[in-house]
This record gives structure tokens, sequence and C-alpha cells, in this order.
């Protein structure tokens, strides 16, 4: 079973002012929403977040949400020939947000211009 939200609400008594809790904050929401953690493994296979371990979350200082039209102009620009660099610049984003962006359309096959070759692969008609 995938993650989904949980049903009760959970306590944000101890985030004070902040509108997004921080991982460690997340992660015990969670634990107490469920009683045991949740999956959070993408393969299929449960991985269950134990809180009395030390957890990782990647890219947490990163924001990863774009707003539809937003992400349409990245994915557009970068289509016709913008470098990460001035699209950042013109979105007021990280390089590194607008990477990702870029890598999400990627996936759904909206990228047009490649940003990564894979070793072997036939890049402007050479084999690297």
């Amino acid at each position: 079973m995938f993650w989904s939200p949980p049903k009760p609400k959970p306590d944000t008594s101890s985030m004070g002012d902040r509108a997004v809790p921080n991982a460690q904050e997340t992660l015990q929401m969670l634990y107490k929403s469920d009683k045991g953690g949740k999956n959070m493994r993408t393969t299929g296979n449960p991985l269950t977040l134990n809180p009395k371990k030390d957890w990782v979350f990647c890219l947490e200082n990163l924001e990863l949400a774009f707003e539809k039209d937003v992400l349409e102009r990245i994915t557009d620009d970068w289509n016709s020939g913008v470098d990460i660099n001035t699209i950042a610049k013109r979105e007021r984003r990280l390089e590194d947000e607008i990477f990702l962006a870029l890598y999400h359309q990627a996936r759904l096959g909206k990228i047009t211009k490649p940003f990564a070759f894979k070793p072997g692969s036939k890049a402007n008609g050479k084999v690297s």
C-alpha cells in the first residue's frame, strides 16, 4: 500500500508560526497518525520509517512545487535553448529546482532538448 494522507489532523502545536513542518516534525506527525510509520518507498516494497532512527530527507531545503503555467514556461524556455542559469534568474528559483522541474518534465516526455546523455548513447551523431 502506498502512502496516503492521514485521516486525523496531525498535531501541529510544536510548529509555532511556521506554515510548513520540518522533516523531523513531519516524520513525528506521520508516525503518530499511523502508529508505526508510513510506506515511503516507491518501488512497491514497503519501507516503514522508524522515528527512532536518524533519517535524512533529501532535497528538504528545495521548493519542489511549481504552478502549472510556471512549469510550462520553464519547459518551453529549455526546449527553446535557454540555459538553466537564465531560467533560474527569470523565475527567481534555485538552479537545482529548475533542474528538478526539467527532470520531472523529461520523465513525462515533455523535453525535446536533452540535458544529459547516457554513456554509449548517440550524442550529436557520435557514440560516447
